[in-house]
């Protein structure tokens, strides 16, 4: 049973947990970029906070478990 329930906790981390920090790395990524005035920075900031967004609407939507 506890083993079991060790492994629902980190389905349940690693599902919601990673988008939120795909989307925490493209703002601090995207903040560099306007510090360093990084166009390439820009754009894979997008690309983060883009995968972060679309997998928590997932996520919301009951698509993905």
């Amino acid at each position: 049973m506890a083993q079991f329930l060790w492994g629902l906790l980190k389905d349940i981390a690693f599902w919601t947990l990673t988008p939120l920090i795909l989307i925490a790395l493209g703002v601090g990524i995207g903040w560099l970029g306007g510090v360093l005035s990084s166009p390439v920075l820009g754009v894979v900031a997008i690309i983060f906070i883009g995968v972060g967004v679309v997998w928590l609407a997932l996520l919301w939507l009951g698509i993905t478990d």
